[in-house]
C-alpha cells in the first residue's frame, strides 16, 4: 500500500480554495459526488474484509509454528493445523468479501446522511480510514457477541483483540486505500478545517436527532446502555488513536523515502 494511504495531503501541490471546498449551490450534484466517493471507498473496504481472515490465518500459522518450535505441539497436530487454517482462511475470505460488502452498504449509507445533515467536510483518505474502521467494527461485532457470553476474561480479551481491534485496523487500511484512489481520481483533496469550529443551533438540533436515533436503536436491541456506551467510547478512542498513528507512520515513511531518493541522486 502506498505511503500516502493515511496522509491527508494534496497531490502534486494542488489544494482546494475555501470557495471550492464549500458545498456547491447544486446540492444534488454534491450528493451525487459523495455517493460516488463512498461507493469507491466501500469497494476497497469489502476487499479489506476478504483480507481480514487471511491476516488472522497468518497470525494463527505463526502461533502454530512457534508452538512447534518450542516443542509444545506434536508433529501430527502440526501437520493437521496448517491445512485446516488454510481451508478456513479461503472460506472466510469468500464470506468476508460479501458480508463486509453488505455491512459497508448499510454503514456508509448512514455516513452519507450524517455528513449531508451536518455538512461535514473531511479529506478523502481520512474519511476512508474512518469508514473502514467503522465497517470493520460493525461487521465483526455480531460474531464477538456470540462468543462473549461463554468466554472467560482472558478469552474475551483475546476475542476483542483478534476481533474488533484487528478488524478496525484492517478496515482502516482498506478504507484509506479507497480514499487515496478517490483523491487521485479527483486530483485534489479536501483540506482539513482550521481555526474555530462553527457549530450553530442547526448542528445541535441535527446532532440531537442522531443521538435520539442511537438511543432508540440501543433500546430496541435490548442491550445495556452502559455496556454499549462504554464499548462505543472505547472504540472511538481506539479508532482515533490508530488513525493518528497511521498518519504519523505514513508521513514518516514518505519523508524517509524522499530523503533516501535525495541522497541517491
Amino acid at each position: 500500500m502506498p505511503e500516502q494511504a493515511f496522509a491527508n495531503e494534496p497531490i502534486s501541490g494542488q489544494t482546494l480554495t475555501a470557495d471550492e471546498a464549500s458545498p456547491l449551490p447544486d446540492s444534488k450534484l454534491v450528493g451525487r459526488r459523495l455517493v460516488d466517493d463512498l461507493a469507491h471507498i466501500a469497494c476497497a473496504i469489502a476487499f479489506a474484509g476478504a483480507a481480514y481472515p487471511l491476516v488472522v490465518a497468518i497470525g494463527s500459522l505463526t502461533v502454530v509454528f512457534t508452538l512447534f518450535a518450542t516443542n509444545k505441539l506434536a508433529w501430527n497436530e502440526m501437520g493437521e493445523a496448517p491445512a485446516a487454517i488454510a481451508s478456513y482462511a479461503v472460506i472466510g475470505a469468500t464470506i468476508g468479501l460479501f458480508w463486509t460488502g453488505i455491512v459497508a452498504l448499510g454503514t456508509l449509507t448512514f455516513v452519507y446522511f450524517f455528513m449531508r445533515s451536518l455538512k461535514v467536510q473531511v479529506g478523502f483518505v481520512r474519511l476512508g480510514a474512518f469508514c473502514g474502521g467503522l465497517v470493520g467494527f460493525v461487521a465483526i461485532m455480531p460474531f464477538i457477541l456470540l462468543v462473549a457470553g461463554e468466554a472467560d476474561l482472558a478469552g474475551l480479551v483475546a476475542a476483542l483483540a483478534v476481533g474488533p481491534a484487528l478488524a478496525t485496523v484492517v478496515g482502516q487500511i482498506g478504507g484509506a486505500w479507497g480514499g487515496y484512489r478517490v483523491r487521485r481520481e479527483h486530483g485534489v483533496d479536501i483540506p482539513s478545517r482550521t481555526g474555530r469550529i462553527q457549530f450553530g443551533m442547526r448542528h445541535i438540533m441535527v446532532a440531537c436527532v442522531w443521538i435520539a436515533l442511537l438511543l432508540t436503536a440501543i433500546r430496541l436491541s435490548g442491550f445495556d446502555y452502559r455496556a454499549v456506551f462504554l464499548l462505543l467510547f472505547g472504540w472511538l478512542v481506539y479508532q482515533a488513536a490508530t488513525i493518528w498513528i497511521g498518519g504519523l507512520l505514513a508521513t514518516w515513511f514518505r519523508r524517509w523515502k524522499a530523503g533516501r531518493q535525495t541522497r541517491s541522486t
